[in-house]
């Protein structure tokens, strides 16, 4: 995740490698000023590939969806 602040200055607001087993979420240690304008942009990439051991399918072709068989990014902020 990261914020491109009004005067063009980026930084990395978090950066992890997600662990369905026991991740729900991340809470910041201190919270994040984000001044009007800001953005803030989420990235996600996914290892679909037969070298991820825990793909159960890699010649599946996997899409968007609310099921945790699907891909589930989302960036929800509070």
């Amino acid at each position: 995740m990261r914020v491109i602040y009004p005067t063009g200055e980026s930084e990395t607001l978090l950066k992890a490698k997600w662990d369905f087993n026991w991740q729900l979420g991340y809470n910041f240690a201190r919270p994040v000023v984000l001044p009007k304008g800001s953005r803030v942009i989420a990235i996600s990439h996914f290892d679909n590939s037969p070298n991820n051991p825990f793909n159960p399918d890699p010649a599946k072709e996997v899409h968007w969806g609310l099921q945790n068989w699907e891909e589930m990014s989302n960036c929800f902020m509070g």
